[in-house]
């Protein structure tokens, strides 16, 4: 697992068609069953288990890194801007929903601090379309918001 997937992270040499991911400091090997450190990754590419200190997580953050970088390329801002795990997580909230996130808490049965209780209320799923500006509008395509949901 990489476990810091985010744009200073990836390397493009254009005339080769060559894409890097480096810095590898942070990587570590997937042990199923394994506890992890949830202190790990860049805020605003963070995984919701690792926001919500879960320690047993996979490979998954950086596929979840990932669609927070290819959003930022489509719609040129962060997705999920924030200065703490809360104000991060209350911007997956407000994307996805709250009843995505509740079920996503469920079905890994998540122990949530009080205080991430209160970030996670009823809001309505926002949807990718909505970050369609006049600006962006030749990047995005429905396959694109296919690859990002």
């Amino acid at each position: 697992m990489h476990r810091d997937v985010k744009p200073d992270n990836i390397i493009i040499n254009h005339s080769s068609r060559d894409l890097r991911l480096i810095d590898w400091g942070l990587a570590d090997f997937y042990l199923p069953d394994g506890n992890f450190n949830h202190r790990v990754g860049t805020l605003q590419y963070k995984a919701p288990e690792l926001l919500l200190s879960d320690r047993q997580y996979h490979y998954s953050i950086d596929m979840w890194s990932l669609g927070c970088v290819l959003a930022e390329m489509l719609f040129g801002r962060v997705l999920f801007p924030g200065k703490d795990g809360n104000s991060v997580m209350k911007g997956i909230v407000g994307v996805l929903g709250s009843g995505e996130v509740e079920k996503y808490v469920e079905r890994y049965d998540f122990k949530l601090t009080s205080s991430m209780e209160k970030v996670i209320e009823e809001s309505e799923k926002r949807g990718f379309e909505s970050f369609v500006t006049g600006e962006n509008e030749h990047l995005v395509s429905r396959e694109a918001f296919d690859l990002l949901e």
